[in-house]
């Protein structure tokens, strides 16, 4: 693993919170949490923002992906397919 060194200017309020909402012991290790945390932040907003899209399309075709509260819906007869194209 190769390591970047960097050199950063840092608001000392914003370093102190981080500190303590990661409980770090080090600056490095509370930078290197927050780095992690966002990236995984960011691939689940993708992963959602896909599946969404997904789960979209698959209801405007008039396909069914979902179990649970859409097909029960649909099922019931207490919504149509149509309720849910947009």
């Amino acid at each position: 693993m190769l390591l970047m060194r960097t050199l950063i200017d840092i608001q000392d309020e914003l370093m102190k919170e981080l500190l303590k909402e990661t409980k770090s012991k080090t600056k490095k290790e509370a930078i290197i949490t927050a780095i992690k945390t966002y990236l995984s932040l960011k691939k689940r907003e993708r992963l959602a923002s896909l599946i969404g899209n997904i789960v979209k399309n698959s209801i405007i075709e008039g396909e069914i992906l979902i179990p649970g509260i859409i097909k029960t819906e649909i099922l019931r007869g207490t919504k149509s397919r149509k309720e849910y194209r947009q």
